[in-house]
Parts: C-alpha cells; sequence; structure tokens
C-alpha cells in the first residue's frame, strides 16, 4: 500500500499527490464525498485513446491503478517542471510572468488544435485543468490535466467516443471560453487609469 504524503492539488473530485515511489506519476483519490466515478472513466478513455493510437504531449498518460493509505487511485503521468516541481496552471504562469500572453494564446490553439486533429473529448472545462509544461528542450506545451473523456458512463458517452463531431465542437467552443477567461483576467491586472 502506498503512503501517500505529498499533496499536489485538490479539484472538486479527487485529490493529486506525487507517487511516493515514482516522482514522475502522480495519484489521483477520489474524495471520500465523491460518487461519480471519475478514475474508472479516466481509465477507460484512456485505453480507447490508446486503442485509437492517440497519445501527445497535451495529455499526462494514464498508468495503473495503485492502493493507497486515501483509497484505490489512478497513476497519471505528473505534470512537471524539469526540475521536477509541479507544472503551473495556464492562469498562474501567465499572471506570475513565466509566459507572455501571446505565448499562452499560441499554446492554448496548439492544444486545442491538438484535440479537434486528434477527436479527442474535453467534456468538463475547468481553467484550473489546464497547466503549462515547461520540456528539458525548453519547448512549453498546454496540458489537459483533467476533464477528458466524459463526467459519467452514459449513452452519450459512447456516442461521443464513436461520433466525434461533439469532440470538434467542444474543442472550439473551450477554446474560445479559455481565451475569454485569459483576457478577462489579464484586464482585471491591468493598470487602471
Amino acid at each position: 500500500m502506498l503512503k501517500l504524503r505529498e499533496l499536489i492539488g485538490t479539484g472538486n473530485d479527487r485529490m493529486c499527490w506525487r507517487h511516493p515511489e515514482n516522482p514522475a506519476w502522480c495519484v489521483k483519490v477520489p474524495k471520500a464525498t465523491q460518487e461519480r466515478p471519475q478514475n474508472e472513466i479516466d481509465a477507460h478513455y484512456a485505453r480507447h485513446l490508446a486503442r485509437r493510437n492517440v497519445r501527445g504531449p497535451h495529455m499526462p498518460r494514464v498508468h495503473d491503478w495503485v492502493q493507497t493509505d486515501h483509497g484505490p487511485g489512478l497513476a497519471f503521468d505528473l505534470v512537471q517542471e524539469p526540475d521536477g516541481s509541479p507544472s503551473p496552471a495556464l492562469l498562474d504562469a501567465v499572471l506570475g510572468g513565466r509566459v507572455t500572453p501571446a505565448e499562452a494564446r499560441e499554446l492554448i490553439d496548439e492544444a486545442f488544435g491538438w484535440l479537434i486533429d486528434q477527436r479527442v473529448l474535453l467534456v468538463d472545462f475547468g481553467i484550473d485543468n489546464l497547466l503549462i509544461q515547461t520540456r528539458p528542450d525548453g519547448r512549453r506545451f498546454l496540458v489537459f490535466v483533467d476533464g477528458l473523456g466524459a463526467r459519467k458512463f452514459s449513452a452519450r458517452y459512447w456516442f461521443h467516443r464513436r461520433f466525434w463531431l461533439k469532440a470538434v465542437w467542444k474543442a472550439r467552443e473551450f477554446r474560445l471560453k479559455t481565451l475569454a477567461l485569459l483576457d478577462e483576467a489579464l484586464a482585471l491586472r491591468a493598470p487602471k487609469g
């Protein structure tokens, strides 16, 4: 049983911990009050994408199920910087001056273009689920760390996996929403007068 000690972040449904035996991985564990099987959905959708040979820098790989002292968890690649620290959220990176607004817009266009080209379903938009990762060669990527696939197993999920127009429509919608939130955050930060 893994003893989870380094909490990286929390979302509405799950807590994300650094894997204690493999620092390049994280473990997502459902919150005690959560009833939605998001880890199961993520594992299922990852297998679906693997069968379609979809992979890339915009989506962390899903690894194995693990038993932890916080309950069962699912291991993913940890989206981290070359120094091993967790990668920052998109808005934090821009507002903190790590990336320029123009660079952020380019990263957004590239990542959402990848979603469209690969027909990957982004169904649960949350700007905090978008991280900017810097690779050792200095290249940066926007990474979707949550919200792919579905929020629940349903007929809609099965239908949208097979018929990809929803994936394209959602990616376009969420791209515009992300750009609008970026612009809104920058406008709030701009000096008055």
